[in-house]
Order: C-alpha cells, then structure tokens, then sequence
C-alpha cells in the first residue's frame, strides 16, 4: 500500500519523466533519485556530507516500501505528522555521525529503527525491530570527499 506522498510522488514522476517509471522495480536507483528530493524538508533541501545522502536515500528507499517515519532518535515521541514522509527538518542535526529512524508498516505491528553511524571512514547501518531482538547490520566503505 502507497501513501499519498509516495502516490503523488510517482504521479510528478509519471508527468516529469515517465521513462523512470517503465521498469517494475520500485526500487530502481533513478526513480529513487528523482523522488528523494520531495521527501527531504521544504526548508532545507541541502545535503551536507555522504552519510546525509546515505541517510536520505535509506528513507527514500523505505517510503518506496510503503513505510511510514513514525519517529526520530530512539524515542516513542511520535512526529507531527506520520502521514507524510518527508523528513521533520533538522532531521540531520547529528549528521554526519550519527542518525536515526523509527519506521512502521501497514503489514506489520513492529516498530523498525534504523540507525546509521559513521566510523572512521566507513558507514555503519543496523536495523533492528524494537519488539524482536534479530539485528541487521550493513557496514560500507563511503570515500571522504572534501565540502564546499
């Protein structure tokens, strides 16, 4: 099930650049390219190191699942709006060192945190659903690049 922000996502898509949407992967790297920057805040579309990037395209990818940021840090403190996806604004305030989510799904009762931190030069993302004690963990060498 889509949300609406997703749905309208895919219908801008559709208009803008249909040809990102003749594949059956929702998860096709270009779709998500496309769409990623209507869920980051109206205020701040800025993307200041590889993690909020990361960060951000972790999001995306989970809101093209029909997943829903129901919360940020390891808090039970809902957001505002769990309606929308978009990310609350200073949803990178810890970045790059450290982010972190907690999702729901239509097709689930768990709650998902994900969080994603950066150690040295590599980038380190677990995944874990708060009722269940199974762990996931991606660990990916990011190259530093110099902002300016």
């Amino acid at each position: 099930m889509f949300t609406e922000l997703t749905i309208a996502a895919y219908t801008v898509l559709y208009f803008l650049h249909p040809s990102l949407l003749m594949t059956n992967d929702i998860l096709d790297p270009s779709a998500l390219m496309a769409v990623m920057p209507l869920l980051l805040p109206s205020e701040d579309k800025t993307l200041n190191s590889p993690q909020d990037g990361i960060a951000a395209l972790l999001h995306t990818a989970l809101v093209a699942l029909s997943f829903r940021l129901t919360g940020m840090g390891e808090s039970s403190t809902p957001l505002i709006s769990e309606s929308n996806s978009v990310l609350p604004t200073g949803w990178n305030k810890h970045g790059p060192a450290y982010y972190s989510f907690i999702y729901k799904h239509d097709q689930s009762s768990l709650d998902f945190l994900i969080k994603l931190c950066k150690l040295g030069t590599s980038t380190v993302i677990n995944a874990i659903a708060l009722q269940v004690s199974q762990l996931f963990d991606i660990s990916s060498s990011i190259p530093m690049f110099h902002l300016e």
